[in-house]
């Protein structure tokens, strides 16, 4: 049985596509291969959330989150400093505090410049993160308000 992916996927083809167009060349065009389960699962609605406005506000805020910590490691990578990332990239997301230590021994450093470093990591993480709402707003003004309910979206369950 089709998945209603698979299903929609096909009519679109066909409806482009279909007998009238067959002189598809293979050589010419790579194969790419799809996550089809991964695609049902994104198309599917969040079925616990509260309303489909809720839902897409989270998932809009997952998404710029997403946007800015691919840039900050961008950043990390660029500087020759992908080991410092990895390292401390689960203390952006509220990964134990108490871990420092184990982090500073990894990389050699104080947990106190650990501490340091990741306190700049956030500060630049929320520099990225206001970019990312910048492009989507009308002006300055509106991003604070904007990061306020991007925060409040994440924190519903």
């Amino acid at each position: 049985m089709e998945s209603s992916f698979e299903f929609t996927g096909s009519r679109l083809w066909l409806s482009c596509e279909g007998p009238w167009n067959l002189t598809y060349k293979s050589a010419q065009t790579p194969l790419v291969s799809l996550d089809m389960e991964g695609a049902e699962r994104l198309s599917l609605p969040n079925l616990s959330a509260p309303s489909p406005e809720s839902a897409f506000d989270r998932q809009w805020a997952r998404t710029l989150l997403a946007r800015s910590m691919a840039r900050l490691s961008m950043e990390h990578v660029a500087r020759n400093k992908v080991f410092l990332y990895e390292m401390l990239a689960p203390f952006l997301d509220g990964a134990d505090v108490n871990e420092y230590e184990a982090a500073a021994r990894r990389l050699n450093l104080t947990r106190g410049a650990v501490a340091v470093a990741v306190h700049r990591m956030r500060s630049r993480l929320r520099e990225l993160l206001e970019a990312e709402v910048l492009e989507t707003v009308a002006n300055r003004e509106q991003v604070e308000s904007e990061l306020r309910e991007l925060l409040q979206a994440l924190a519903r369950r």
